[in-house]
């Protein structure tokens, strides 16, 4: 998918077509097969799919908001590499018009009217010390990343921001670029994480290994392999340390302890103790978690199983 493919969400177990409205559904496993559940835990499809090879449990973010209307713009992508020849990615409506052709080697999600992307010929080979040379270039003249990526060097391509008219309105100068959130994009510079606002002036230091989203004006932060949150100024508000937490939901955000999960709130006091093997952000008010080996369940912020089954993805 060109240089990291498509760029935005990951699946929590929530049907993405259905997250941003009202009655959202949240994907359950009843006898070996998936079904969906509303927010009460009552069963609105029967379980009759066939599902993944695990359920979708993962330390991971909730997803960006489906497309909520006809005109809104999605990523598309053309056939993947042949060749050496990467994909290319543009954008389209959900009602399947083409807005914006596949120019780009890799296209995120509109949030708060832009998109981050990286414009093909815009690839570099950066080196541990922020060094950067020409990549090399492929047939016809344009420049692809594919086939770079080496120990050191790296490869890399430079991702700014466009708008739904596709003007890059946010110069294509990070190394990654993730989808605003809350007025504050995740951009990582000389292998460092760190956040800009809507104008592309620095919100947040770029001193971080990596960064989760801002969701309830604070984000997971990690340096030197622990975790904390920091609010929009930079501010570490919950020190922690932390083996690994994720973004704030319903004013709760699960954090690893000791190899177990938990859920705190806004102040870091513990809200749900748990302990869970396995634990996602609130998203429209549940969570979904592993209780035990083959136990998994749907949970409300105050702890409650809204929904429990059985699932043993080993004996598959």
């Amino acid at each position: 998918m060109g240089c990291g493919g498509l760029l935005g969400r990951a699946e929590s177990g929530i049907w993405t077509k259905h997250l941003d409205s009202d009655t959202p559904l949240f994907r359950v496993v009843v006898g070996g097969k998936a079904g969906y559940i509303d927010r009460e835990g009552r069963v609105v499809i029967g379980a009759r799919f066939t599902p993944a090879d695990r359920p979708d449990v993962v330390a991971g973010e909730p997803v960006n908001g489906a497309a909520s209307s006809a005109d809104e713009l999605m990523p598309y992508e053309t056939e993947p590499h042949v060749a050496g020849n990467p994909g290319r990615q543009g954008y389209r409506t959900i009602a399947g018009s083409y807005r914006l052709l596949a120019r780009f080697a890799s296209a995120g999600f509109f949030s708060e009217g832009v998109a981050p992307v990286a414009e093909d010929g815009d690839c570099y080979l950066a080196g541990s010390g922020g060094t950067r040379w020409p990549a090399p270039s492929t047939q016809g003249g344009t420049t692809s990343c594919a086939g770079l990526l080496t120990p050191r060097p790296i490869s890399a391509c430079r991702h700014g921001f466009i708008d739904s008219s596709g003007e890059m309105v946010i110069p294509a100068e990070f190394e990654m670029a993730r989808s605003f959130r809350e007025g504050r994009a995740a951009v990582r510079r000389l292998h460092r994480w760190g956040f800009i606002d809507r104008e592309g002036k620095v919100a947040v230091r770029f001193v971080y290994d990596d960064v989760r989203d801002f969701r309830e004006s604070l984000a997971a932060v990690r340096r030197e392999g622990r975790w904390e949150y920091v609010n929009r100024a930079g501010e570490t508000v919950i020190a922690g340390p932390y083996e690994d937490a994720l973004a704030f939901g319903s004013g709760l955000a699960p954090v690893k302890v000791r190899g177990a999960w938990s859920y705190l709130d806004a102040r870091g006091g513990t809200a749900i103790a748990g302990p869970f093997l396995q634990a996602t952000a609130f998203v429209q008010g549940l969570a979904h978690v592993q209780l035990a080996k083959t136990k998994w369940a749907w949970i409300d912020a105050q702890g409650r199983q809204v929904f429990s089954y059985e699932w043993d993805a080993a004996a598959r």
